[in-house]
């Protein structure tokens, strides 16, 4: 999922930036299921492996 906000024209060119963007990205961050012992997708029928990990990140992407 990623969701961004890029700022009007107008206001990024008065500090010399053509496109300013604000943008927050997100992997893996639930699973929508019944079964409640481990995560399904570690493809285990014990559970014995690591579980994927969530990741967040945020950005500001900026061109002059």
């Amino acid at each position: 999922i990623e969701l961004g906000y890029t700022l009007p024209r107008k206001w990024t060119m008065k500090y010399g930036s053509s496109m300013t963007r604000f943008f927050v990205s997100g992997n893996d961050l639930f699973n929508i299921t019944n079964f409640k012992l481990w995560d399904p997708e570690l493809d285990t029928n014990t559970g014995m492996k690591y579980p994927t990990s969530r990741s967040v990140m945020f950005g500001v992407d900026l061109k002059f």
